[in-house]
């Protein structure tokens, strides 16, 4: 369909789904005219990528852009009224509007192996080999759960469909894991999440300026997860420290500073 096309002359649109690609189609859809309501079941908008006062600025923003949000509640019931569409929340609040958007995540197609020994849970279940229970049997990407976990990433999709095919082949290699990253503009905001931003007893380093607002998770002295919002500057360091797990001890009051030198830091460059 010709999304742009059709939401031609509309006045508004209901949005199911507050991730990244939601948001961009959304501000597309409000720089077209529309006003866009938001329904994001998570309690706040982009749960991944960054928490909770990270994505209540975040709304801030966007606001005047023209969206409306409604987080914490699902979409109960959605149906046709003529040329509106009707849409019943969990929470019981009714929105009618011009069209509706859905863009809500991703979900395993464990179809593949129903009826077959294979073992699921979120996806389908594989060691650090991305070798499932089942002699001669992997399984890599957005199907697959390591660890707990199914990444929803492209790039660490690519990493396991390389160590799947590797031991596919009769070698031996093994997923290590990502540092989640992710830097990109949110309906035209800065944004940059990396790491572990829920790393638990972690040290919270914050700064708070007009335009510009960042969080360093800090866990036995070393940077655990960054998010930052309106700029993206020292992004690049911050993901060299944590793919190297330098130690920053005597340099947390700097990290967060304008213009701060990261080669002052031992173990940076090197």
């Amino acid at each position: 369909m010709n999304i742009r096309g059709y939401a031609n002359g509309k006045k508004m649109a209901a949005l199911v789904g507050g991730g990244l690609l939601g948001l961009e189609a959304g501000y597309a859809l409000t720089r077209l005219g529309l006003r866009v309501v938001v329904v994001e079941a998570a309690p706040w908008l982009l749960p991944r990528q960054v928490d909770e006062e990270g994505s209540a600025l975040l709304q801030e923003k966007l606001i005047p852009l023209g969206f409306e949000f409604y987080t914490g509640t699902t979409v109960a019931n959605m149906e046709a009224r003529g040329e509106r569409v009707c849409l019943r929340l969990g929470s019981q609040a009714v929105l009618e509007v011009d069209l509706a958007i859905l863009s809500a995540g991703i979900s395993p197609r464990l179809d593949l192996v129903t009826g077959t020994e294979i073992l699921v849970n979120k996806g389908i279940l594989v060691d650090d080999r991305m070798h499932t229970n089942l002699p001669d049997v992997y399984a890599a990407g957005d199907v697959a759960e390591w660890r707990g976990t199914i990444a929803g990433l492209w790039s660490a999709s690519q990493a396991m469909g390389r160590v799947a095919g590797i031991n596919a082949a009769g070698g031996d290699a093994r997923y290590p894991g990502q540092v989640p990253s992710t830097t990109l503009k949110v309906a035209g905001v800065e944004l940059c999440s990396q790491g572990d931003i829920r790393a638990p007893q972690a040290q919270v380093l914050i700064r708070r300026d007009s335009g510009y607002w960042a969080k360093l998770f800090l866990r036995e002295n070393k940077v655990a997860g960054s998010i930052q919002i309106g700029r993206t500057t020292g992004s690049v360091a911050f993901k060299r420290l944590m793919d190297r797990g330098v130690d920053v001890s005597g340099f947390e009051s700097q990290l967060l500073q304008d213009g701060f030198d990261f080669n002052q830091i031992p173990g940076y460059k090197e």
